[in-house]
């Protein structure tokens, strides 16, 4: 006679919970995120409820899976462990990254928690029309980013903003594109001072009522984070005051700075609005009146005085502050630590009062050469003007 077969063991099922304790699971389920998960594991009473209590949580929320941790480390029993390891799974199997399995020992299942991502914040530098690109990449629950990415003006606000997901791994490939791009010399900064750009530029230009503001009020409600202006600005983080030249400026500091039309241009006076003064500087050269040349040069000195006390009154003297510590701050990033700290001497400088008797060095000098290029500006039209006149008028020039 053949061997009888063994019966098998049937899994013993859960015990069917009462009344009462499915309300108690229901109640604690809705508490979720409301309360610590320490707190709400004390509201459970027996190993039981607490499998219960894991067998109906919902996936994908990261409030769940630190219950989940709490609760295994409260009740060691296997009824529960096995109702987390099956939790684990089904979030697994959903691309959840979920908490590494380690090995069991008296305290029961040991839970290790996933690798958190860090949020990255980049800025660049201003391009020659102010315009400033910010960047903000805010880690989503359970993996991806959601990554803002704008572009501000000093004056005008929040030009440009747009927020979308990326995964991890587009989030990689931007991110390095963004250490080898050259234009704006993108550089890595704190995810505050980030923020702290894009709200000033959002307050700026709030009541224009604009795409790029409704983008960024909704990016910020739900990002959900505090935003506040920081004490001093970051580059102070990165370069002591003590290091920072305490003599006045120097023109050779200028010369230094300037020499880099990449980072300066955008500080250089536009022709359009050069090109009243420098024609009233002219004025005082053709003169009928014969003048003195000491008396020629004050008169020169009291014009371009009055005309830089009206350009630059104290509220944009203090932009000029910020944006000289916003471009000290990427120099230093980049190595050009020595320019750096010169732009830092500027901002220092930039905001003292204009008078005959106390000058303001970065403002001459950056007038005197708006006016030499806008001089070679208007030179080199005078001559393409010329040459198109000649070829307009001589016989001998055969044009194709």
């Amino acid at each position: 006679m053949g061997k009888k077969k063994k019966a098998r063991k049937r899994a013993q099922s859960k015990p069917a919970l009462s009344q009462e304790e499915h309300s108690l699971v229901s109640s604690l389920i809705e508490s979720i995120g409301q309360h610590s998960p320490e707190e709400l594991t004390a509201k459970i009473p027996t190993p039981q409820i607490a499998a219960a209590l894991v067998d109906r949580l919902p996936a994908g929320d990261d409030h769940v899976i630190q219950l989940a941790q709490a609760v295994v480390k409260a009740f060691p029993d296997k009824v529960v462990q096995k109702s987390v390891r099956k939790f684990l799974f089904k979030l697994k199997t959903k691309g959840i990254d979920v908490p590494q399995l380690g090995a069991k020992d008296k305290g029961g299942l040991v839970l290790t928690p996933p690798k958190r991502e860090e949020p990255k914040a980049y800025i660049g530098n201003y391009d020659p029309f102010w315009i400033k690109p910010v960047i903000v990449a805010l880690p989503r629950v359970p993996k991806g980013f959601d990554v803002g990415i704008s572009g501000i003006d000093e004056k005008r606000g929040l030009i440009d903003f747009d927020w979308s997901f990326f995964s991890k791994k587009t989030w990689k490939e931007l991110e390095q594109d963004l250490k080898e791009e050259q234009r704006y010399q993108m550089v890595e900064t704190t995810l505050d001072h980030a923020l702290w750009l894009l709200e000033s530029a959002y307050q700026a230009s709030r009541d224009k009522k604009s795409q790029a503001c409704e983008q960024y009020a909704r990016f910020k409600r739900y990002a959900d984070v505090e935003i506040s202006p920081p004490k001093k600005h970051p580059v102070y983080d990165l370069i002591e005051d003590q290091s920072i030249p305490e003599q006045g400026l120097i023109r050779s500091q200028l010369e230094k700075l300037f020499q880099d039309t990449f980072f300066m241009a955008p500080f250089y006076i536009k022709p359009e609005e050069i090109k009243p003064l420098a024609d009233k500087l002219r004025g005082l050269d053709h003169s009928p009146i014969i003048m003195p040349s000491s008396e020629v040069g004050a008169r020169e000195e009291k014009i371009k005085l009055e005309w830089l006390s009206e350009r630059y009154p104290p509220e944009e003297r203090q932009r000029l502050k910020h944006t000289l510590e916003e471009t000290a701050f990427v120099l230093f990033k980049i190595g050009r630590e020595e320019e750096a700290r010169i732009a830092l001497v500027c901002a220092r400088e930039v905001v003292n009062d204009l008078s005959l008797f106390q000058g303001n060095l970065f403002l001459e000098y950056l007038l005197e050469i708006s006016i030499d290029l806008y001089e070679e500006f208007e030179e080199a039209t005078r001559e393409e003007k010329l040459i198109d006149t000649v070829e307009q008028e001589s016989p001998l020039i055969i044009k194709p």
